[in-house]
């Protein structure tokens, strides 16, 4: 266990590190880097079809403004760009004919 005086200064650190990292937040939204968009929902779905199955990623941009998405899976790595407008629903085929129906989406969505 750490004395008290340790302790506290672990805490002071820790304190003075989050200031940093929102501070560095700050920046990046002011057009240093590009924003990631959380509001932009996604969610997976294998398609049964005649020759196995069709892989499609669905995104829903709940954000204020558009975003523009990098769309990936584990079962296919090439990333396809796509753009949302405001409030647009899209869905992307990442994979035709795919001899598994289980996949995990990857989905980066910017402002």
């Amino acid at each position: 266990m750490l004395p008290l005086r340790k302790l506290s200064a672990a805490v002071l650190l820790l304190a003075f590190a989050l200031t940093g990292a929102s501070s560095a937040g700050d920046s990046k939204a002011a057009g240093n880097k590009p924003v990631v968009a959380p509001c932009v929902k996604y969610w997976g779905e294998a398609r049964g079809q005649a020759y196995g199955f069709k892989h499609v990623v669905h995104l829903d941009n709940q954000c204020p403004k558009p975003a523009s998405c990098d769309v990936s899976t584990d079962v296919s790595p090439e990333v396809q760009k796509v753009s949302l407008a405001k409030d647009e629903r899209i869905e992307v085929v990442t994979y035709l004919e795919s001899t598994v129906a289980n996949f995990v989406p990857k989905v980066v969505c910017t402002m």
